[in-house]
């Protein structure tokens, strides 16, 4: 029988909470737009070490995200997500008072904490979501809108921050004190248990008998998602590049507004994803990875204006924008609800890990191609697309098929 039970209050609270906390996820993104002035208050410091600045809170973000799952079987996602959001205020006003002023050193913890924080609020919100949502539709809809906030909140960080760091860097991180509201509203509308009592009875304290339970079709997912963020970063690591050197296209302002429009096309697929993943159903995630791929190919094949660009900026956007909502909705639809935590800050870990592996995977094909240049790493990611593509249709069709005999689409999650 299906369930299409409408959310109760509680749920209501918990989903609201949960966006709210995602509009800071991307807090760190501030210090992208200005890390040019940064360096200019510490000339006497290697240049090495200065950009440990924006490198460090990605390396920490990424080995938090794979410890936050297991921590929420023992700590509420509320408490931890409390603690991520007053770190934030924290290391705001540590730059906001001191930066310039104090040793670099201070500024690299500063930076640590940072990539720290916006790991475990980037983990979370989407799992409180996944475990307060009725059926597999439900699920999908407010990851979208969750995604949709923390697209939106990092555009408002890099847009506002790189404003007012124009006239002086340390203002900027007044910018982080949005999150004084945002904490009180987490104390005040999301649960603090989220089952935990009765998670830690039948977790009987064995992490790794609890691990048992994530089926194989989960762990190729996980893969499924590292590969889309191995190519999906290949547009952040060339589009400067592609617009300004090689084909001509812009300045660095066209780079700018593209980067822009990646964010904000992401942030609004998210705001109106519930409606695709009721017609598309088990061939969402392979339309995603199939639009991402023609996102290249526009890229590749339209280089004589920057209407071919922007063309696949947009798709690619697209495509970023759903992947989170609909891989979570998959998991929810997989797993026991007592490990979908787990799993969602998995899947950061894993969206993290391909963007820092990206260089390594992307570079070779390319050179298997021709060179290591930025149409060849183009064509090559074009390549990896299709074999994503191909793959995500036999992963998430042929396991839908398997998944429909063990619970339903609409099927409650247990909580």
């Amino acid at each position: 029988m299906h369930n299409h039970r409408p959310l109760s209050t509680v749920q209501k609270r918990a989903i609201f909470a949960a966006c709210a906390a995602a509009v800071v996820a991307m807090d760190n993104s501030l210090g992208n737009s200005i890390i040019a002035y940064i360096v200019e208050d510490y000339p006497q410091v290697p240049h090495s070490t200065l950009y440990l600045f924006q490198s460090i809170g990605h390396v920490i973000g990424m080995i938090a995200a794979f410890i936050v799952g297991p921590l929420t079987m023992r700590v509420s996602p509320k408490r931890m997500i409390q603690f991520a959001i007053t770190g934030m205020i924290g290391v705001g006003m540590v730059y906001l008072l001191f930066g310039g002023k104090c040793p670099y050193w201070v500024m690299i913890a500063c930076a640590a904490v940072d990539g720290m924080e916006s790991s475990i609020i980037s983990c979370l919100p989407a799992a409180v979501v996944a475990v307060h949502t009725n059926n597999i539709h439900q699920t999908v809809k407010y990851s979208g809108y969750v995604h949709a906030c923390t697209m939106g909140g990092g555009f408002f960080f890099s847009l506002l921050g790189g404003c007012i760091g124009s006239i002086h860097w340390q203002w900027a991180y007044s910018l982080y004190l949005i999150a004084v509201p945002i904490l009180l509203v987490v104390m005040r509308f999301m649960p603090d248990d989220m089952g935990q009592v009765r998670l830690k009875n039948r977790m009987d304290q064995n992490f790794f008998r609890h691990l048992r339970k994530i089926p194989p079709i989960a762990l190729l997912i996980f893969l499924q998602y590292f590969l889309f963020y191995v190519c999906a970063f290949t547009y952040k690591a060339v589009i400067s590049e592609y617009i300004i050197h090689i084909y001509s296209l812009g300045t660095s302002f066209q780079a700018g507004v593209a980067n822009s429009v990646l964010t904000l096309v992401g942030g609004i697929t998210g705001i109106f994803f519930g409606r695709a993943s009721h017609v598309l159903r088990r061939w969402l995630v392979p339309a995603l990875t199939l639009m991402m791929t023609f996102g290249y190919l526009s890229m590749a094949a339209f280089t004589t204006s920057m209407l071919g660009c922007m063309l696949g900026t947009m798709l690619l956007g697209v495509a970023k924008g759903g992947m989170m909502p609909a891989v979570v909705g998959e998991l929810s639809l997989r797993l026991p609800e007592e490990v979908v935590p787990l799993c969602v800050s998995a899947l950061v870990g894993f969206m993290n890990l391909g963007m820092a592996s990206s260089t390594y995977i992307i570079d070779p094909l390319a050179a298997v191609l021709g060179a290591e240049d930025i149409p060849h790493k183009i064509a090559a990611t074009l390549t990896a697309g299709l074999f994503i593509t191909l793959t995500a249709a036999g992963i998430f069709v042929a396991g839908g098929l398997r998944c429909k005999e063990e619970k339903d689409p609409n099927q409650p999650l247990r909580l």
